[in-house]
């Protein structure tokens, strides 16, 4: 599986891209060996922990968020203007998310 995103990625080659359900990163490291910048979301504090304890480790392009996407953070100051709502301040290119087989 990692090998055929892989292949996918560097075929469309983007410039970002957004891992959902990141999890410890696995897919986000083949995406910026790929050459992406990666933003890697989990729901999971724990999962995005152990991830950024690897990236201290193995430095990579690939920025770790904790965010419910049942309930992302809202637009917040004044007017809700000060902080954008979580998926107006990410705009990827591609979108990686896997369902795991149950």
């Amino acid at each position: 599986k990692k090998q055929q995103v892989a292949s996918f990625i560097e075929r469309i080659a983007p410039a970002t891209v957004l891992d959902l359900g990141a999890n410890t990163g696995d897919y986000s490291y083949v995406a910026a060996r790929c050459g992406a910048d990666v933003v890697a979301v989990d729901q999971s504090h724990d999962t995005i922990e152990v991830l950024y304890r690897r990236l201290r480790k193995e430095p990579a392009k690939i920025t770790p968020a904790v965010v419910d996407l049942r309930n992302p953070s809202p637009g917040i100051g004044y007017r809700n203007q000060e902080r954008p709502p979580f998926f107006e301040r990410i705009q990827p290119v591609v979108g990686i998310l896997f369902v795991a087989n149950i």
